[in-house]
């Protein structure tokens, strides 16, 4: 009970890292336990051979049974013990003491007519009193009847009436999603994903409580809230959001390492998920150890693994390393080593979360190329990316996560352009201003683009655009008016100003000039951009005022940077 105890615990970065039944760390603790116990019974039993003593082998299969029902009894405490360890991490260091205070409760060592009549009733709490006690009995009776059997010349004899001793398999499957009979490999319904935040040791035992009644946790953190999608066969997902939103733990749940405190998960086919550096791998076994062992669990037989260990061993390309622990490995061997595992099974849905980005430029191409040969023959793959220009083309539909909110499915191209415009929204509000403000001298009085003031404008690509607008000039020259295209971060993509054309604005008004400026094919690419328009004075020195208004260019392109250039290609 005590080993099955630290079962979880103490192969905590297995539980993290592959996903399989919980239990069968603390049963197979157990197991072992009751398996190292059945072996001291019997060369006890052969010993007592060796001497001479007379064994009376009728009642061996009621011993059986009885530590059968131990087992099971030692298996349902340990179960209750390791969950928990889990929470309190010292209930291991507990159960020595309160096993030893049971043991010497118990009148094993001593007849129960030894302890003062005080305090029987307390004695009789423990039930192994009154199993000790009936054993006694019997064991009392038995001497008596050999003794009159003897007395009278006869010999007695028991038997034991025995028949086949079962127990139920308390699983019928391991590990298992519900089958769904059509073309979708992944489902979700409104699936949430909820932690405790309390951390004082209070706290933590309220929260047991909590889950003892079937009650919600007090002060829950959202991992996930509400996810709902469907992945079809063919079709592949990626996911992208901040740090903390979510994405990680969508990815573990459908992988099934997680479970999710609320909704369905529904899967079908096999699943290969390289989550964290080394999942599944022993720091001390070899390399080449380490593959059988992460093999086995994706449920490959030994003979599978040896007829495609070549192929692993040539995509890991680590060379003589192989035959070293890899607890000596740099990360980026690890991962070279868990992708080739993982690469050798061809599942039908690939889960990857941003582990790929340890490895060098020459290992991020290779498994670029088997990712695109993987989803040319119709795999399924599920992955947070390492960078939007990558899975551009390999994701088909990328929902996006802000905080543990799911952003609905979109087109990978809309979501990316809005993913980045949000990081430089963000880049531009955590950089310092530029100091420049109206002064009270020149002054942009309006500016628009395409006759649109204080409104977002939405505009296709090589769409015509007009900036107009109007600046007042207190000296009642013409002024110079600035026109500056930049990204939502503030980066600057291009610049003019009237004197560069030799451009002079138009008086339209008391020292008010007018202004307006076009851009018959604007060539740049999708995204989110602003448009300024800054006020100079007559000699185009000086920079007095500024007003910006947002620019969204829309449409469907895989090309990348800011603006498309013209080209051909030629034959070479």
């Amino acid at each position: 009970m005590q080993r099955g105890t630290v079962a979880v615990v103490n192969n905590a970065d297995l539980v993290r890292k592959v996903a399989f039944p919980r239990e069968l760390l603390v049963m197979a603790a157990v197991a072992s336990s009751f398996v190292v116990h059945l072996v001291g019974f019997g060369a006890v039993l052969l010993a007592l051979l060796w001497w001479g003593e007379s064994l009376h082998l009728g009642t061996l299969p009621l011993v059986l049974a009885g530590w059968t029902v131990l087992a099971v009894l030692a298996l349902a405490l340990a179960l209750l013990t390791s969950a928990l360890q889990v929470v309190l991490k010292d209930v291991d260091h507990m159960l020595g003491p309160l096993f030893m205070l049971g043991f010497y409760a118990t009148p094993v060592l001593y007849p129960m007519s030894m302890v003062p009549e005080a305090f029987r009733p307390w004695m009789a709490v423990n039930p192994m009193v009154h199993s000790s006690g009936a054993a006694a009995r019997r064991a009392a009776a038995r001497r008596m009847a050999v003794g009159l059997a003897a007395r009278n010349g006869g010999a007695g004899a028991g038997a034991v009436v025995g028949g086949a001793l079962g127990v139920r398999a308390p699983f019928r499957a391991f590990r298992g999603f519900p089958v769904m009979s059509d073309a979708v490999l992944i489902r979700l319904r409104q699936v949430c994903k909820q932690y405790p935040m309390d951390t004082a040791g209070g706290g933590r035992l309220r929260t047991i409580g909590r889950l003892l009644a079937g009650r919600a946790y007090a002060n829950p953190f959202h991992a996930l809230r509400d996810v709902s999608l469907e992945v079809r066969r063919g079709e592949s997902l990626g996911l992208v959001g901040v740090n903390g939103a979510g994405k990680s733990t969508l990815l573990k749940t459908i992988a099934g390492v997680v479970r999710p405190s609320s909704g369905s998960v529904e899967i079908q086919g096999r699943v290969s998920a390289l989550l964290e550096l080394g999942a599944g791998f022993h720091p001390e076994y070899t390399g080449r150890q380490n593959v059988f062992l992460a093999a086995s669990l994706m449920g490959l037989t030994d003979d599978e693994i040896r007829a495609r260990l070549d192929d692993i061993l040539s995509f890991a390309d680590i060379g003589e390393h192989i035959d070293q622990p890899i607890k000596h490995y740099s990360s980026g061997m690890v991962v070279r080593l868990g992708f080739a595992v993982a690469t050798c099974v061809r599942p039908d849905i690939l889960i990857t979360d941003e582990v790929l980005a340890v490895g060098d430029e020459s290992f991020q191409r290779k498994c670029s190329a088997w990712m695109e040969a993987y989803l040319a023959d119709g795999g399924t793959l599920c992955c947070v990316p390492t960078a939007c220009s990558i899975s551009t083309s390999c994701a088909a539909r990328r929902p996006g996560f802000t905080k543990a909110r799911f952003a609905p499915t979109a087109k990978t191209q809309a979501v990316t352009r809005d993913y980045l415009c949000w990081h430089e929204a963000r880049l531009a509000q955590a950089r310092p201003g530029t100091g420049v403000q109206a002064a009270g001298l020149h002054a942009v009085r309006s500016l628009k683009l395409n006759g649109v003031d204080d409104a977002e404008l939405a505009l296709p690509m090589h769409g015509r655009l007009v900036v107009s607008g109007t600046v007042f000039a207190p000296d009642d020259r013409p002024p110079v008016v600035a026109i500056g295209f930049v990204r939502a971060d503030g980066s600057s993509i291009y610049g003019l100003s009237s004197d560069m054309d030799g451009h002079v604005l138009r008086a339209v008004g008391d020292r008010l000039f007018a202004f307006s400026l076009e851009v018959p094919d604007l060539p740049l690419l999708p995204g989110r951009y602003t448009v300024r328009g800054h006020a100079m004075d007559a000699e185009g020195l000086r920079l007095f005022d500024e007003v910006s208004r947002s620019l969204v260019v829309t449409g469907q392109t895989r090309e990348m940077g800011l603006c498309r250039l013209p080209h051909a290609w030629l034959d070479a």
